[in-house]
């Protein structure tokens, strides 16, 4: 029995699917596991499940680029942020519970970490701890999430309801670095007259396809069509980040 699928499920909101084939749920821990059962016995919410998941790993992306560039600046102007941001706040916390912010006690240089210049509370914790922390979590996200590994997302913004959010230029040039590594014939010729087809139609249509669902407007656009089947065969744990 078919799925009802309403518009709104595109947008993130899974609980508006309803799957009368099997329970929307089980399909669900299913695909997370990426289980060869998922989306048997007639249920048809399986691709949405994968589409749902593909939009939320290119957010994911996104939200963590985001992340990355603050903590940048936080470490480019530490002295500003530390000050206002985590002393402001310390200092008044350190006096209700009766705590002395000092130094700790130095009975002889440091042997297995860096001397610290200057010997003032403030400027202690902020190149000892505050900047540490901070290149530490720029220099994780950046080897997990490198740009490396964009050209798998970008393909996912063939769909018409990711292609709504970009220009003509960034759709052009988010596509051609997937094609780097995919290689597919025609691609970059294709992918342009694909955005201004779907341009031209009602922007709430796309809310309604899943990824499958495009395999069906491909009859002229065969390098869109092996562009859409390689997304399909990604993972749709997120493995592939």
């Amino acid at each position: 029995m078919p799925c009802d699928v309403t518009s709104a499920a595109l947008d993130g909101r899974a609980a508006n699917v309803h799957c009368p084939g099997k329970s929307f749920l089980v399909c669900s821990l299913l695909a997370r596991h990426g289980h060869p059962q998922a989306g048997a016995s007639g249920c048809t919410c399986f691709p949405l499940i994968l589409t749902l998941k593909f939009f939320r790993n290119v957010v994911l992306l996104q939200h963590i680029n985001s992340l990355r560039d603050i903590f940048k600046e936080h470490h480019d102007h530490a002295e500003e942020h530390f000050r206002d941001d985590i002393l402001s706040k310390a200092r008044p916390l350190a006096d209700k519970l009766g705590i002395d912010l000092i130094l700790p006690r130095i009975c002889s240089p440091q042997t297995h970490r860096a001397n610290t210049a200057g010997l003032d509370f403030k400027s202690y914790y902020r190149t000892r701890l505050y900047i540490p922390y901070l290149d530490s979590l720029v220099t994780s996200l950046t080897s997990r999430f490198s740009s490396n590994n964009n050209a798998r997302f970008n393909l996912l913004y063939l769909h018409p309801k990711m292609m709504q959010e970009l220009e003509r230029e960034e759709f052009k040039s988010l596509i051609t670095v997937s094609n780097e590594l995919y290689h597919i014939d025609n691609l970059e010729y294709e992918m342009m007259n694909w955005f201004d087809c779907w341009c031209a139609k009602v922007p709430e249509v796309a809310k309604t396809l899943d990824t499958a669902d495009l395999l069906e407007h491909c009859d002229f656009f065969p390098a869109i069509k092996q562009a859409v089947l390689t997304v399909l065969t990604l993972t749709a744990s997120g493995h592939y980040v």
